[in-house]
């Protein structure tokens, strides 16, 4: 249950983090290793053919380099038609200018709540622990409905088949 409401509810942890680099949303892995195959290129070049006439090393580089900004520009331009098709605003540009402005809202996260009592909790894994006893019911077999009482007496019964290994608890224990 712990482990269900850790993945569902975002928690904040202590510390400053930062973001080094911001990705942008139509960059690729392939555009990545694209763009790290043409800086090598360009580098092993210009190494090797320093003041000599150009070749045809570098001709081969340079359609690299136009076929990489060709994917470049087809990325982006897919990128902002994905945007605009999912953007729920008869104007996209709405949500970019705010986007880069920093006046785009954010999510705010839950991190402590006010109890009937007049208490607040004190961090995130006590507002878990609070939901999680205000909005889960105990386990009790004097509450159970007739469908209930035939699943617990069904996971009472032990599985046998055919096939089954005897499970030999002495191999499995430490000396």
């Amino acid at each position: 249950m712990a482990a269900a409401c850790r993945k569902s509810f975002q928690v904040r942890t202590g510390g400053k983090t930062t973001i080094e680099h911001k990705s942008a949303p139509w960059w690729t892995a392939e555009l990545t290793i694209m763009k790290k195959e043409n800086k090598r290129d360009e580098t092993t070049i210009s190494a090797h053919h320093k003041g000599r006439e150009p070749e045809a090393g570098q001709e081969i580089t340079y359609q690299k380099e136009k076929i990489y900004l060709a994917a470049l520009r087809k990325s982006k331009i897919v990128s902002w038609k994905q945007y605009c098709n999912a953007t729920t605003t008869p104007n996209p540009w709405n949500a970019v200018y705010k986007l880069a402005s920093g006046n785009l809202k954010q999510s705010s996260t839950l991190s402590t709540l006010r109890k009937p009592d007049g208490t607040d909790t004190k961090d995130s894994a006590e507002t878990m622990r609070y939901i999680i006893e205000t909005f889960t019911h105990e386990d009790k077999e004097e509450t159970d409905s007739a469908s209930h009482k035939l699943i617990r007496a069904a996971t009472k019964v032990p599985i046998t088949t055919e096939d089954d290994i005897l499970f030999i608890k002495k191999k499995y224990e430490r000396p």
